[in-house]
């Protein structure tokens, strides 16, 4: 329900949102083999790792920034500029997720062993997939028609509103102790 608060945040992770950039409406996904990702198709991103944290980095945006770039990287073959915020999910056991529009800048599309099927797909294949339970989360299409609508906002300006900015990661890539970002926007918890 809007207005809930999201529990403690323990992991936060960034997924991407990418437009085939000759079919407008096709949007990037990867079939993930991982067993807790249940084999479902989800969008090129993962959680923040020890890698993504440049020494000295004090500002979260940068940290989120690299993730989205590096997993966008190895699920998909491809080298991704991120132009805007798409949203913020709330997901069960503490994680947070922040979902970006990235461009392709190069690399070639690839699978590998982890994710054997990636590619681009219409909004009427995602429906159908969605209908079919074969969409990873309930908030995908959401977020695809926002980028589709182009109902965004540039990234330093959607970084602002979630009152990431000036958090200070760990060196070894935990969340500070009691780690809770202040979003300008309530949240609703999602399953």
């Amino acid at each position: 329900m809007p207005g809930e608060k999201a529990g403690k945040i323990k992991s936060l992770g960034v997924f991407n949102v990418v437009e085939h950039p000759d079919m407008r409406g096709a949007v990037l996904h990867a079939r993930e083999t991982a067993e807790h990702k249940f084999n479902k198709l989800s969008f090129p991103g993962g959680s923040v790792e020890k890698q993504d944290i440049r020494t000295g980095d004090k500002v979260l945006q940068r940290v989120l920034e690299a993730c989205g770039l590096r997993e966008g990287l190895e699920e998909s073959g491809y080298l991704l500029k991120i132009t805007h915020g798409v949203a913020a999910h709330a997901r069960p056991g503490g994680r947070q997720h922040i979902i970006v529009k990235s461009e392709i800048i190069g690399g070639q599309l690839r699978t590998s062993e982890e994710h054997p099927e990636v590619g681009f797909y219409r909004l009427d294949e995602l429906e159908a997939m969605d209908a079919g339970g074969q969409l990873r989360w309930p908030t995908m299409l959401g977020d695809v028609h926002k980028v589709i609508e182009g109902n965004l906002m540039p990234i330093d300006e959607f970084m602002a509103t979630l009152a990431l900015k000036d958090v200070v990661v760990a060196r070894d890539g935990t969340m500070p102790s009691g780690f809770q970002p202040v979003f300008a926007q309530p949240i609703a918890a999602v399953a």
